[in-house]
């Protein structure tokens, strides 16, 4: 069965840079040499931005959109994340077998090989769990908690089931087989319905979450990857690469991104953003505060 990792890349240049940084990635993980058995599948709105990266993989395909598809895919709540099931029942439907979704906001960091007979067996991976929804260490899950356990939800023919112990899952990676496609319209489905009552950011996660819990075993994928979800500002320092080697070939694209941790910034951000308030007043007066301009002016 095929293997395919997909990825939605559209309208705004940083999620376009964030998607060909993690192809960069991809290929400095298997060393310019990726599985011949592994598909790469981009929908994006700007194809002539990857096809530079065609020559250096067996099964490379790009599928144009357009921004009525991208708005058609968002629905009337005009909800960005809805895209993404949208666009991963239109894969199955156009090329099928075993799917890795990435956000374009990841980078794998070793290789996955190993994931894809999980997959084929019906093991659905997603990023990692980010809890149980009633935590009461977590304020967006209490409200999440109140909105569920209180709003009756229906969505096609089925009725929200709450839970105390329903687990909220990170999908950045979302890996699943064709088997499990026909789920995705339950997703859009309690989307639309949630979406519509609680309008969050986080509503595809717990679509997707709930779901999947209903038809697998979900298991973590974080060891694979990294998910720079907290650090918006590296889509500068991506804009800044991209435009300092815009002359560049693959192969030297792939070392300049070689020793760029993403991972490690974003900690270095969370762990400024933590401090007290007197701290940040210090680091600020002394040059020390927290930019992603002190990464950019190494490029």
């Amino acid at each position: 069965m095929q293997n395919s990792i997909l990825y939605l890349a559209h309208s705004d240049l940083g999620y376009i840079n964030e998607c060909r940084f993690s192809l960069l990635k991809y290929l400095s993980v298997y060393n310019l040499n990726p599985p011949a058995d592994t598909g790469i599948v981009i929908y994006t709105d700007r194809p002539q931005l990857f096809e530079i990266f065609l020559p250096f993989f067996q099964q490379f395909h790009i599928q144009e959109i357009t921004q009525a598809q991208i708005k058609e895919w968002q629905g009337s709540i005009n909800y960005i994340h809805r895209a993404k099931p949208q666009v991963i029942k239109s894969f199955f439907k156009d090329f099928g077998g075993n799917l890795l979704f990435l956000d374009t906001d990841t980078y794998i960091t070793q290789p996955i090989d190993g994931l894809w007979a999980d997959i084929a067996g019906g093991t659905v991976f997603m990023h990692q769990s980010e809890g149980v929804i009633d935590s009461s260490k977590n304020v967006e899950f209490k409200k999440w908690d109140r909105f569920l356990k209180n709003t009756p939800i229906r969505f096609g023919s089925q009725t929200f089931q709450y839970s105390a112990d329903f687990q909220v899952w990170n999908s950045g990676l979302l890996g699943i087989n064709q088997l499990l496609a026909p789920v995705m319209d339950d997703v859009v489905q309690m989307i639309d319905a949630v979406h519509a009552k609680f309008p969050k950011h986080i509503t595809e996660q717990v679509a997707c979450s709930y779901i999947f819990q209903q038809h697998a075993n979900i298991q973590p994928a974080a060891e694979y990857l990294v998910h720079y979800w907290n650090l918006k500002e590296f889509r500068k320092f991506l804009n800044i690469f991209f435009r300092n080697n815009e002359e560049e070939s693959i192969p030297n694209l792939v070392k300049a991104a070689h020793g760029i941790d993403a991972a490690a910034i974003q900690a270095q951000k969370e762990a400024y953003e933590a401090l007290p308030l007197y701290k940040k007043w210090i680091a600020q007066l002394t040059g020390k505060s927290w930019s992603i301009d002190n990464y950019t002016k190494k490029l």
